[in-house]
């Protein structure tokens, strides 16, 4: 009887385990980080963590001062479905993708290398950073909650936020820009682009 339990509680543990999701975490400093956060619950460093233990976390610290090493990808951030706020700050990453972080508000990014960053599907957004990054287009047209936009030491031509009603700040300093579309932001308040085009 005993051995038909051992037998049934094996059965039960590899049958969870083989249909468990996993999403991969190809960065080991990324996946380090969410180790020592507690979320990826496996504790190895294995490129892959349980796409369940993203569910339910709202914010990520993995600023540069935070972060043993420096990040090379994001790779991953897409399972992170309730994701409110990231910040990133101060890293290697040259793309980042938010397609999947519907409920992104609060974005800080600056101090990598980004040559690419989609937020099309971030409508939630209200705060995004995006200086001191290697950015030629940034298109927030579907960020219509956004309040504050620094995007300032890019490599930016043009910048519109004319979907965004509710900004009250615009910092695109130093970049290559030769249009500013600020029509129908009745509440602007501060604009800084100096140094441009």
């Amino acid at each position: 009887m005993k051995k038909i339990i051992i037998i049934i509680l094996y059965t039960l543990f590899f049958a969870q385990n083989s249909f468990a999701q996993f999403t991969a975490i190809p960065d080991p400093v990324f996946e380090n980080k969410l180790i020592q956060l507690g979320i990826d619950s496996d504790g190895l460093v294995n490129g892959q963590m349980f796409t369940s233990d993203a569910i339910g976390v709202s914010v990520l610290n993995l600023n540069a001062g935070s972060v043993a090493g420096t990040l090379q990808s994001l790779e991953g951030i897409e399972a992170f479905v309730d994701l409110v706020t990231l910040n990133c700050y101060g890293h290697n990453l040259d793309s980042l993708d938010f397609s999947a972080n519907t409920l992104l508000d609060t974005l800080y990014c600056s101090g990598n290398n980004l040559e690419h960053i989609n937020v099309n599907n971030c409508l939630n957004l209200k705060e995004f950073n995006c200086d001191d990054n290697q950015l030629n287009q940034l298109d927030v047209s579907n960020c219509v909650l956004l309040t504050v936009l620094v995007c300032q030491n890019n490599l930016l031509t043009t910048i519109d936020v004319s979907n965004s009603p509710n900004i009250i700040g615009l910092s695109c300093f130093g970049n290559n820009i030769t249009t500013v579309n600020v029509s129908g932001c009745t509440n602007l308040q501060g604009l800084d682009c100096g140094s441009n085009n």
